[in-house]
């Protein structure tokens, strides 16, 4: 298992035993498994990990921020809070942004004090890795604009899960230079 893999797992029972008294666990403590929601960008199947503050909404309206890249479509109040919304298909890959969330899903999270709102393409579910899923390295023809953001790789039979890493995703040269250059 890589350095990566078992830093993020270690990262994952961190979160988790801040949280565990409150809200209860999310790694099943006997068999070391790691619960995290399953998404789909594109054609990659991503995982973001479950805490408190996170959460699937399926509408949602929001405000436009004018000069601001396409991938940053705006901002909405949810629960009496900011929300960034970022599409994460033309974060990534430069696609047309989704400006229309009609099929589209939104899932709603903190990285700190900053929450954010993720557009995806779908969310599958709750996914159940074991640390005996990690992987060594992503496959050679996944997008480095993927492989940049994640935290680990996980595989179950055919099936490869990029573990998305958000600090990453804000630390991001790209995302650091939200507003429009003239």
């Amino acid at each position: 298992m890589s350095a990566t893999s078992s830093s993020a797992f270690k990262y994952l029972h961190e979160l988790d035993k801040q949280f565990s008294p409150e809200f209860g666990s999310a790694v099943a403590k006997e068999d070391q498994s790691l619960q995290s929601l399953h998404f789909r960008v594109g054609q990659y199947d991503l995982l973001v990990s479950l805490d408190p503050s996170t959460e699937v909404i399926n509408k949602l309206d929001y405000s436009p921020i004018p000069i601001s890249r396409p991938w940053l479509l705006g901002v909405a109040s949810r629960r009496g809070q900011l929300m960034t919304l970022v599409d994460l298909n033309n974060f990534l890959f430069n696609s047309d942004p989704a400006y229309n969330l009609k099929h589209k899903r939104v899932i709603a999270t903190k990285v700190g004090q900053i929450f954010l709102g993720l557009v995806v393409d779908q969310v599958v579910g709750i996914a159940r890795l074991w640390e005996m899923h990690a992987e060594n390295s992503h496959p050679a023809n996944w997008n480095k604009s993927v492989v940049d953001v994640l935290g680990g790789i996980y595989r179950t039979e055919e099936t490869y899960f990029g573990l998305f890493n958000l600090h990453k995703l804000i630390q991001d040269q790209r995302f650091v230079e939200m507003q429009e250059t003239q």
